[in-house]
């Protein structure tokens, strides 16, 4: 039986302006079918008008004496964006911030941004990101409590979720052209003599991440079927006996 696919569009308003969007309350310019750019891509995504729902703001649609009245009862940028409708990291910050400069209204009341420097730490040239540092040595004051403390011991390196990654390239139970594995993956891969499936998550007992002690480690697996024949689930189960064995205490 053939399917028949109906595409039902609303129809244009006939009481607007030639030239606007055929939308109650919608006064942009139409592009399509008699709709702006915005409610026409609202109809392609098959989500219908939704004239009740606010359209994102521009910075087209503001006027210039919005933008004159925003900046003498505004004291910052930010407030400015927030008197106007805009989230304060809008994509159209930018261009009202040249709209203001084209039209010399007057924003010397707002703060001075302070410049970007170099980084706190000695020795680095990078410019910095945040409270004083630059991106990597702000990373490792955030992740370890010291903007020097790369937390390398030997070629141990702790990732940004605090867990334990090594090098390791020479190592059986690697996988990764890298060369580089979890500790917690290698250990248990050491217990089990082979290295482990992509499908077998290692979790640690004690919420403990950088604890790689094999006591604290135990074996997950995500191999599992969602259902099927008895016959197939019987020969399943044989399978993950002849992977893991019988004795559960092992894990």
């Amino acid at each position: 039986m053939n399917c028949v696919l109906i595409l039902v569009l609303a129809m244009p308003n006939q009481n607007k302006k030639i030239g606007e969007c055929s939308v109650d309350n919608c006064n942009r310019q139409a592009k399509a079918l008699g709709y702006c750019s915005a409610h026409h891509e609202r109809i392609k995504k098959g989500a219908g008008l939704n004239p009740e729902k606010p359209l994102r703001k521009a910075a087209i649609s503001i006027t210039d004496d919005q933008l004159l009245e925003a900046a003498q009862k505004s004291s910052s940028w930010r407030e400015m964006l927030n008197h106007l409708g805009f989230a304060t990291m809008s994509g159209a910050r930018k261009q009202i911030q040249n709209r203001v400069k084209q039209l010399g209204i007057d924003t010397s009341h707002f703060p001075v941004q302070k410049p970007r420097v170099e980084c706190l730490v000695e020795g680095c040239e990078e410019l910095s990101h945040g409270k004083g540092y630059c991106s990597s040595h702000y990373g490792y004051l955030v992740r370890n409590g010291d903007p020097q403390k790369k937390m390398i011991v030997g070629k141990k390196r702790y990732n940004a979720g605090g867990y334990v990654m090594l090098d390791a390239p020479k190592s059986d139970y690697v996988t990764s052209k890298s060369g580089r594995i979890f500790e917690h993956r290698l250990v248990m891969s050491q217990k089990l003599g082979r290295p482990l499936f992509p499908y077998e998550q290692v979790h640690h007992k004690n919420g403990v991440r950088s604890d790689n002690r094999i006591e604290n480690l135990e074996l997950w697996s995500k191999n599992q079927p969602i259902g099927g024949r008895v016959r197939d689930l019987i020969i399943w189960a044989k399978e993950i006996l002849d992977l893991y064995g019988s004795e559960e205490s092992n894990f």
